[in-house]
């Protein structure tokens, strides 16, 4: 390319502060841009720019902005550095140029910026260049260096942050070393837990995964021993429960056996009240007999002055004598066939008082088997609670314990070279 010595200059319109330069305008020329001049010494110039393409702003949306140059040294110069994307649609921005464009003094041999335009992906579509002329004015009073090095911001940049990082490091060792230190004296004054020795937790400790392969815990072997209290007042209960079962059964069996004799008694009964009934009958005919023979044997003539016949009344009275003794053979049949009224009430009452008897202890059973359930209920109470306090400090153990494995592993993330952390913990050291 050809120096600015062998190029025409012109002075580019302004938009207010903004220099417009145009992409489109001929290669052989040079825009001299005032703002840009600077003595030596000077640091990040701004430069107030307005890219055009054939007067029509240039969209710098995907676009990156580079100052390339040689200063009067021979030099080169390169720099990256937009202060202001004032509007990349509208092609505006501010240039910085940094200190190291102004160590050789005189006009630049030649300088352009480079716009490289890119689609999405962050491809190059196009690359436009435009040529700008500025000197560099000797200090005169200051003794300057000159400048030998070729500066580009981008790679200056790099090494700066590679500097820093190189220091971070070193710093982070350093630190990284003196917490290994702390962490060996804590280990070795057991301030840390070991795998195989005994290790005493007081906080509360969280555990979100556990292996326990022997565990020796006062409330759990509490709540051990209450559930084989409770088991075996179960299998008690449960016996109980049979045994109640099968005299409940047995009483019921009783139960049904002694409705069965009362109802034969009351049969009994009926059958005595029909036997008494005919008795009763027979009594009143027997009754009506003797009035009959009564009334025959008045009837006989004992003066023998009638026409009575007294053959006929002997014999009247004789067959009311026959029917009469009919009468009370029948009546003594009946009387015997009456059953024995106090055989059948003791029967009755001795019934009746066995089924009292079975009822009032099947009754007893069951208030038995309700007492023992009862006291399974208040074991089964007794253990829940005692279950839900164990968990709950089993949960306060696990807390515990995760608690420490977090302060750990974040004392292990402290030793991570990290600049900022390191700094971090220099601050509290």
């Amino acid at each position: 390319m050809a120096d600015n010595a062998h190029l025409t200059k012109y002075e580019p319109d302004r938009q207010g502060q903004y220099y417009i330069l145009d992409t489109t305008i001929d290669p052989t020329q040079t825009a001299t841009v005032d703002a840009a001049n600077g003595r030596q010494g000077d640091t990040m110039r701004r430069v107030p720019i307005a890219f055009v393409d054939d007067d029509q702003p240039h969209d710098l949306t995907n676009s990156t902005i580079e100052l390339r140059g040689q200063d009067a040294a021979g030099v080169v110069k390169i720099s990256d550095v937009v202060l202001n994307w004032v509007s990349r649609t509208g092609g505006l921005i501010v240039f910085g140029i940094p200190e190291q464009f102004y160590k050789n003094a005189g006009e630049y041999q030649h300088a352009y910026f480079v716009i490289s335009d890119k689609d999405d992906a962050g491809h190059t579509t196009s690359t436009s260049t435009v040529n700008v002329d500025f000197s560099v004015i000797e200090n005169g009073i200051e003794v300057s260096d000159v400048d030998t090095g070729i500066y580009i911001s981008s790679v200056d940049r790099l090494l700066s942050q590679a500097k820093s990082r190189i220091e971070a490091v070193k710093l982070a060792g350093s630190n990284a070393e003196a917490l290994v230190q702390g962490y060996e004296k804590l280990i070795q004054s057991n301030a840390f837990p070991t795998a195989t020795g005994d290790n005493n937790f007081t906080g509360s400790n969280s555990f979100a995964d556990i292996t326990v392969d022997s565990l020796n815990n006062k409330q759990l072997s509490d709540v051990s021993n209450a559930v084989l209290t409770a088991q075996t007042t179960a299998n008690s209960a449960s016996l109980q429960a049979v045994s109640n079962s099968t005299q409940i059964s047995n009483n019921t069996d009783s139960i049904v056996a002694n409705s069965t004799a009362i109802s034969s008694a009351d049969n009994r009964l009926t059958s005595a009240e029909t036997s008494i009934a005919a008795v009763s009958s027979a009594v009143k005919i027997a009754d009506n007999k003797l009035a009959s023979l009564a009334s025959s044997v008045d009837n006989i003539d004992t003066g023998g002055s009638g026409n009575t016949d007294v053959t006929s009344s002997i014999a009247h009275v004789n067959n009311s004598l026959i029917s009469l003794s009919t009468e009370v053979n029948t009546l003594s049949t009946t009387v015997s066939n009456i059953p024995d009224y106090s055989t059948s009430i003791n029967s009755i009452s001795a019934t009746a008082s066995q089924a009292l008897a079975t009822a009032n202890t099947a009754q007893q059973n069951n208030n038995n088997l309700s007492n023992v359930l009862s006291n399974v209920q208040d074991d089964v109470t007794n253990i829940s609670n005692t279950s839900y306090a164990n968990s709950v400090n089993i949960d306060n153990l696990f807390s515990a314990v995760t608690a420490l494995i977090n302060t750990v592993n974040q004392n292990i993330d402290s030793k991570k070279l990290d600049g900022n952390d390191v700094q971090h913990i220099s601050k509290q050291s």
